[in-house]
């Protein structure tokens, strides 16, 4: 209906705005003049007025006619021809000045085969002479074709048993779809309508010949006209029902797209976004071992071939920082050995052992023996992979070189299964373990210390533990400089050693150390359980 309204609002201000151009208007203003003065040169005038006329009305079809008349006696007109104006509405037109007025809908006499008789509805006013105001020189009329009019709201009216129309102030029906409505009084042919005429716009319910209509009424902006539509409810259902399926259609339309759409969706971002993101968390665990392929040429494959590549080039620099810190350890560790003249080393320690021997003197003699053996398990023909057995007789040399240094003070208890004798394991492990429990455990304990060194088996690994009762150590902070990055000086042999069995073993491998104080420490150090002559990358049974 506002649509509706918004049409005939425009129609009214478009007829208005031709109205105004007219009075001010020089060629009617002569046109009227010389007429009153009887002058016969009106015909430029009417030319002239012609061409204006032809300018303003163009594409305006719901114009009918225009007229310019002076006591009924046409004067100039365009649209369809009069014979001669009905002076019906000249006595109230020049009674109120140059205010101009809408009519009722009525017929007027068209010439002979020019138009069939039909209603229109005029915008009257009367022309004043500009240069004596109060002097009434002519009559103007644009008729406007009621039949184009009721088009603009034929809408509100969606089946025959609907009716829609415009009413007047008075209660006149101006103009409806129904043409035989027109120029009867609302409250004759519709009794019950009379609040369309007390109230500006609303609704209401009513009977119609005994059919329950809905009634909705709304005023026209610029006139005192308003517009009514009156529908049966059935109608309404019945249209209720179609919008129903019309949305429900709608709705239907809208997931089946919905579900394209979020398995275009899906496939094309989510899912590459989703897979990007479970890739990462894998490299975020340390894992670059990882295949990323992606087939999508847009924004997201982009960015997941910039990901692979910055994968391997990380992979490439992670794998030569590791390999070249191995290199540089063991060409470290090599450079200490090759200060050693192995061959001059046990060439002297058996010149000194013989010497012993014929002083009898069988303790320095048993001394060196176990000096020459320490020796020999440090050098290990450039090895760093030893038996468990070479590594529990080197702690062993190494005890008994200590026994006089804590003879009566510390007992050492060495307890490995024959069947692990044979296992792999790098050089140089228990014995640091142990000299450290010495050294930071029991060194400062009063009375007799205990270290238990024991191994034990378990998944395919092998735990060396060391343990002792001594005066125990700050968890946290051994524990910080075990696992830092950089050496800082405090844990050095502990630090080593796990550094070295993560660079020989990786992950899970490494030293583990755990500490009260005042109560003792255990250190566990695992290896992976491997034969001697085995692959590193399998485990095995030692036995």
């Amino acid at each position: 209906m506002k649509q509706a309204e918004r049409s005939i609002k425009s129609i009214v201000e478009e007829t208005q705005y031709l109205s105004l151009s007219m009075l001010i208007d020089d060629n009617i203003q002569k046109l009227c003049k010389q007429y009153t003065l009887k002058n016969s040169t009106m015909d430029s005038a009417k030319r002239q007025l012609y061409v204006s006329m032809q300018d303003a009305v163009n594409s305006k079809s719901y114009i009918d006619s225009i007229s310019v008349s002076y006591n009924s006696e046409v004067l100039f007109q365009y649209g369809n021809k009069v014979e001669k104006e009905d002076g019906m509405f000249e006595k109230q037109a020049m009674e109120i000045g140059g205010r101009a007025f809408w009519t009722r809908a009525y017929r007027l006499q068209y010439r002979e085969n020019t138009a069939d008789p039909h209603y229109v509805i005029s915008y009257i006013r009367a022309f004043m002479d500009v240069s004596r105001f109060n002097q009434p020189i002519g009559l103007q009329r644009i008729s406007i074709n009621e039949k184009e009019l009721s088009q603009t709201y034929a809408s509100l009216a969606p089946d025959d048993q609907s009716e829609a129309f415009l009413v007047g102030p008075d209660g006149c029906i101006l103009s409806a779809l129904n043409e035989t409505l027109i120029g009867q009084d609302l409250r004759a042919a519709f009794p019950g309508f009379e609040q369309v005429l007390n109230d500006d716009n609303g609704y209401f319910g009513t009977k119609v010949n005994r059919v329950g209509v809905l009634v909705i009424y709304q005023d026209v902006e610029g006139t005192d006209w308003k517009l009514v539509q009156a529908v049966p409810r059935r109608t309404l259902l019945n249209s209720s029902g179609s919008l129903f399926l019309f949305m429900l259609l709608a709705l239907l339309l809208l997931i089946i797209f919905s579900v394209i759409f979020s398995a275009i969706q899906n496939h094309t971002i989510i899912h590459p976004i989703y897979r990007l993101s479970k890739e990462l968390s894998q490299v975020k665990d340390g894992n670059f071992d990882i295949q990323v392929n992606s087939n999508c040429r847009d924004e997201i494959g982009c960015l997941t071939e910039a990901f692979e590549e910055m994968l391997k080039r990380t992979k490439e620099l992670i794998n030569r920082v590791y390999l070249s810190r191995i290199q540089e350890k063991e060409s470290a560790f090599k450079a200490l050995e090759a200060q050693i003249n192995p061959h001059f080393l046990y060439n002297v320690l058996d010149s000194i052992h013989w010497a012993a021997i014929k002083q009898k003197d069988w303790e320095v003699s048993d001394r060196i023996e176990a000096l020459s053996e320490l020796f020999r398990h440090v050098l290990n023909k450039g090895d760093s992979i030893t038996t468990m057995r070479a590594e529990v007789n080197y702690l062993q040399n190494y005890l008994f070189l200590q026994k006089n240094k804590f003879a009566g003070k510390i007992c050492v208890c060495i307890d490995v299964e024959e069947e692990l004798m044979e296992c792999q394991t790098l050089k140089l492990i228990l014995q640091p373990l142990v000299e450290n429990a010495i050294q930071h455990g029991l060194a400062e304990k009063d009375g007799t210390g205990n270290i238990s060194v024991w191994i034990e088996r378990k998944d395919g690994s092998l735990f060396l533990h060391v343990e002792d009762d001594g005066c125990g150590a700050d968890e946290d902070a051994v524990r910080s400089m075990i696992y830092a990055e950089q050496e800082t000086g405090g844990a050095f042999a502990l630090k080593n050693i796990h550094d070295r069995v993560r660079m020989r073993y990786g992950e899970p491998y490494g030293l583990t150390f755990e500490s009260l104080e005042q109560v003792g420490t255990v250190v566990t150090v695992r290896i992976p359980e491997l034969r001697e002559g085995a692959d590193e990358n399998e485990t095995d049974d030692c036995g």
